[in-house]
């Protein structure tokens, strides 16, 4: 890659290799009205990073030390878990306890102008969660929950390595980023086992953040560089309805709704953070069953403004279009899916804290034409039940393999 920035001209090389390794086995045992389950995982992920950024000077690339760097970060994972869930009468119980304890080393190897940089850290971390429904007649039921969980960083977050995004700003990792750690507890009703409301609370620790900071090399203070970091505290604290609706017998649909609150408070470098946000989102999924074997799908979605992570956002909606036709006697469905026809999706916002005072817009191209066809071999065409859906062991550790902050 290269970039000009005024008189200068500078080209980087920055590879990335990640290896991840992966083993998980899980024991499910039936007891009288209930189950009993365990299970161990372990991980290990390997990620080398080589960044090397040259500058064209006097006739020829040199290559620029201070913005060059090898770092490698190393990192296993051990976890054990139990579960038991039972039934008593209109009772329903389930807990859970789930240790994991986290071996991690970063290492920057530096250079004549960059300082080798080395962490380690080892931590042990209980994760319980809690379940108690209650049947109060034969179209209600009660649901308490509780769990907590954690949100570790993506590997390249992790990273220290500089990528410029133009002359006057650019990316950099944060090699001391901590995982962060939520509380969450849910309350909910549910009528015909379709009708679904959901009172909802969760606080977050240490969220993960991306933030804009000014460049303290650059004294008058124009260039900009975007990081990740442990920034705040945050709360949630919202209700959810979910509703089935049948307005003919050939339309029906799905609604989803959510009115909620989002509170970032802490203090980052000496500036003080306190964000809150009420806001609203709806999700309608609706289906029309049309004669011949013909049917069809409108989805689509609404998120009013928001805050999301420091973020103040501008409204985010996009609709999705769905035709499907029977074919082969009922055997068969060939299926037509536009994705965002319209390219309504963008993403509008503002930055604001402390000395940073600053506006975005993106508009990708989200639009995606899929058809697909599937054949049921099945007696008579009918399909099989769908085997137990299960993630592959290594889910976690390939969803943090992509673009920090994404």
């Amino acid at each position: 890659a290269g970039q000009l920035a005024g008189h200068s001209l500078l080209r980087g090389h920055l590879p990335s290799d990640i290896d991840i390794f992966t083993f998980k086995s899980d024991y499910v045992h039936p007891v009288k009205n209930g189950r009993f389950e365990a299970g161990i995982k372990t991980s290990y992920v390997k990620n080398n990073n080589r960044v090397r950024y040259e500058n064209y000077l006097n006739g020829k690339w040199e290559t620029d030390l201070v913005r060059s760097n090898h770092f490698i970060y190393d990192e296993n994972i051990n976890a054990v878990y139990v579960n038991y869930n039972t039934e008593i009468k209109k009772w329903s119980f389930q807990a859970g306890l789930r240790v994991e304890n986290t071996i991690a080393n970063g290492h920057q190897l530096g250079n004549q102008q960059v300082p080798e940089t080395k962490f380690r850290r080892d931590t042990t971390n209980l994760f319980p969660t809690a379940f108690v429904s209650y049947k109060l007649d034969d179209k209600n039921s009660l649901t308490v929950s509780y769990g907590r969980r954690i949100n570790r960083p993506n590997y390249q977050d992790l990273n220290p390595f500089t990528y410029f995004l133009d002359s006057l700003s650019f990316r950099q990792g944060n090699i001391y980023l901590r995982p962060q750690y939520t509380h969450n507890i849910e309350l909910t009703h549910a009528f015909m086992g379709k009708y679904i409301t959901t009172l909802n609370f969760n606080s977050t620790d240490d969220v993960i953040s991306q933030i804009i900071k000014p460049d303290p090399s650059n004294p008058d203070n124009k260039i900009r560089f975007l990081t990740v970091d442990n920034v705040a505290s945050f709360r949630n604290i919202g209700i959810s309805v979910t509703a089935p609706v049948k307005v003919t017998q050939w339309w029906s649909g799905n609604i989803f709704t959510n009115v909620f609150n989002n509170h970032y408070k802490g203090v980052y470098d000496t500036t003080k953070v306190d964000l809150t946000f009420t806001t609203f989102m709806i999700n309608m999924t609706h289906t029309f069953t049309f004669g011949k074997g013909f049917s069809a799908e409108l989805s689509g979605f609404y998120r009013h403004k928001s805050i999301s992570n420091l973020t103040r956002m501008e409204p985010i909606y996009q609709m999705s279009i769905g035709l499907q036709k029977q074919v082969l006697k009922g055997k068969g469905t060939l299926r037509l899916n536009i994705r965002d026809p319209f390219a309504w999706q963008k993403f509008e916002g503002l930055n604001q804290y402390g000395r940073i005072d600053g506006n975005f817009s993106a508009r990708p191209d989200l639009r995606q034409v899929t058809t697909t066809f599937s054949w049921r071999f099945g007696k008579n065409g009918q399909q099989n039940p769908p085997p137990r859906r299960r993630n592959s062991a290594s889910q976690d550790e390939q969803n943090r393999v992509g673009q920090g902050g994404q």
